[in-house]
């Protein structure tokens, strides 16, 4: 019996050693890829904060952006540009709000840098902002959707807190038949706004949005996204009309002078400048899932 008992004891213990060192060496392999990820993630991501007053009162937010390469959208190549979820940056008549900030750094030093709106969807609640110094790194769109069940990292500062990495699974694509899709990840409040990254190729394969309801707050357990066919969309519908060029200025040339006609000093002819439209960019139908700031 005794016998019995050690030789179980021994099993057990041989099969616990060959479970560690399997999950050891998974670790390991995983190492290779995830520190590069983990750099690349904490040094294009950031905390993004809004400020209002309302009777006589100062109130702050906090959500999450990162910075991304447009270039492939017709966009210039810039270190400013900043994908976020609409919510952070639009108040209650859904326009942006005054004053915005992202947190930057400048070496080991952070500090905040004013940002501004250049376009926004209140329906598929994206945002893209410019901020006012550059991001030492930008990440990469992906192409398309990946697996249900792929490995995905979400950067994201829950609770106003400094960004934060959590590691997920790919539930379900176009969730209840919205440009959702939903990830098996941590999720609080703060983590809008930020990318959610494929584990294996670290390309963003969306931008979180919202948490799903429960118990009066939310389902910590569950993020939803908007994947990058709807990110695709959004950037492409905009980056005309924030980067189209300028119609040319109307030139009123004045009728050459009759024959016999007096052709005296007169005043110059002035030139109307036309300016662009307004940079923000909106829709007026709501959303059709709750945001989390």
């Amino acid at each position: 019996m005794l016998l019995a008992i050690r030789l179980n004891l021994l099993s057990g213990f041989m099969a616990s050693s060959v479970a560690l060192c399997a999950a050891n060496s998974a670790l390991v392999a995983d190492n290779d890829v995830m520190p590069k990820l983990r750099q690349a993630l904490l040094q294009s991501t950031v905390r993004i904060q809004y400020e209002h007053e309302s009777s006589g009162r100062t109130y702050t937010g906090h959500g999450t952006a990162f910075g991304v390469d447009l270039s492939q959208y017709g966009y210039p190549a810039s270190h400013r540009y900043l994908l976020t979820a609409a919510h952070n940056v639009l108040d209650d008549n859904k326009v942006p709000y005054p004053k915005l900030r992202v947190e930057l750094r400048k070496g080991d030093s952070p500090y905040w840098s004013k940002c501004r709106v250049l376009a926004w969807d209140e329906y598929i609640d994206l945002c893209i902002v410019e901020s006012g110094g550059d991001l030492p790194h930008l990440l990469t769109l992906a192409g398309s959707d990946p697996k249900l069940g792929s490995r995905l990292v979400l950067a994201g500062s829950p609770r106003g807190v400094p960004v934060e990495l959590h590691t997920g699974t790919l539930d379900r694509k176009f969730e209840r038949g919205t440009v959702r899709s939903s990830a098996s990840v941590l999720f609080d409040h703060g983590d809008s706004g930020g990318p959610m990254v494929d584990a294996v190729s670290g390309l963003v394969v969306g931008v979180a949005v919202a948490g799903v309801p429960k118990d009066g707050d939310m389902d910590h357990n569950v993020g939803l996204f908007v994947p990058v066919v709807g990110v695709a969309s959004f950037m492409e519908a905009n980056s005309q009309k924030i980067f189209a060029p300028a119609p040319a200025a109307p030139q009123f040339i004045e009728p050459a002078p009759k024959p016999n006609q007096h052709s005296g000093t007169k005043a110059a002819t002035p030139v109307v400048a036309l300016k662009t439209g307004a940079l923000g960019i909106g829709t007026a139908s709501p959303k059709t899932s709750a945001g989390s700031e």
